[in-house]
């Protein structure tokens, strides 16, 4: 959550509205606000502890919406058994939902290309992308190896050596908005250097909300010294216009939280969708590309 983050950097924190402030008055960062930060009283928290802050002020000021909270159970719970407790990942939901619709309010006035305080730590992968990408691509993802004398064997001279015929180029596009956590760029750049390990063509990668942020061809362990750069409001259709306008590449994947509208893609297109995503999105994205074009990390 920005609140646990914002307050230590100095430059963010000085234009921030306190988290109780957003969430009780319904203040959006405006024009003379930015960004959130903890409330005045609650310094130096974790991130779960202001989660919790925020559903306690949502309970004493009635801020909850009963009928939609007995919707979201009916529709995404199995049990018929009722509890006066609302579920863990139906509470993230509506919190991640009111503070993105604080975010939307403001997105005229949020600056552009804010450097993210954000330490990237790579893991093991959530997907096999070496059956993935076959699957996206189909036999273009094949790498041939064919021998040339256009490049000498190292160990006889004599004899032609081994060249490698290229994989497809991809367009790989990271939302770097407000509502993306560190926890989501971890999983997503988990994913992009497996991605970059198993392709054999090259991969460009674009960072993007509402404008294009940075544009760089990735290679293996780039991540490592990679600047994040976003923090204002979503939109994938530029991004996504300018690959499609200016690159050209076989295919295109944006890794998201789907709190964003979906982008009009021509190309062949994976949605990479992050576990806490807009399920809206989800839906929307199946609808108009198929159940094939979207994939999330849990």
């Amino acid at each position: 959550m920005d609140a646990a983050v914002n307050q230590y950097i100095r430059e963010l924190d000085v234009f921030a509205v306190p988290l109780d402030v957003m969430v009780v008055e319904g203040h959006a960062p405006d024009n003379e606000f930015f960004f959130v930060t903890a409330p005045i009283n609650l310094l130096n928290k974790t991130a779960e502890e202001y989660y919790k802050y925020i559903m306690d002020l949502f309970e004493k000021n009635k801020m909850l919406d009963l009928e939609e909270i007995l919707e979201k159970r009916e529709t995404n719970l199995d049990s018929h058994d009722f509890s006066s407790e609302i579920p863990e990942e139906m509470a993230f939901d509506i919190v991640s939902e009111f503070i993105t619709k604080a975010y939307d309010k403001s997105k005229k006035n949020l600056p552009d290309g804010i450097e993210l305080a954000v330490s990237l730590m790579v893991t093991k992968p959530f997907f096999n992308w070496e059956t993935m990408l076959r699957r996206f691509f189909g036999s273009s993802i094949v790498v041939e190896k064919y021998r040339t004398l256009m490049r000498p064997n190292r160990r006889y001279e004599d004899q032609p050596g081994w060249r490698s015929k290229m994989g497809p180029n991809i367009a790989i596009i990271i939302d770097t908005s407000g509502s993306i956590i560190e926890e989501e760029y971890n999983a997503f750049f988990s994913e992009v250097e497996n991605i970059s390990k198993n392709l054999g063509g090259k991969v460009t990668l674009i960072q993007a909300d509402s404008h294009i942020q940075n544009i760089m061809t990735y290679h293996k362990g780039n991540w490592k010294e990679l600047v994040l750069k976003g923090k204002g409001s979503t939109d994938m259709q530029p991004a996504v216009d300018y690959v499609e306008e200016n690159l050209r590449p076989e295919g295109i994947i944006i890794f998201t939280d789907g709190w964003v509208e979906v982008p009009n893609v021509q190309r062949r297109i994976l949605f990479i969708l992050s576990k806490k995503h807009n399920p809206e999105f989800l839906n929307n994205v199946i609808e108009y590309y198929g159940k094939n074009s979207v994939a999330i990390i849990s």
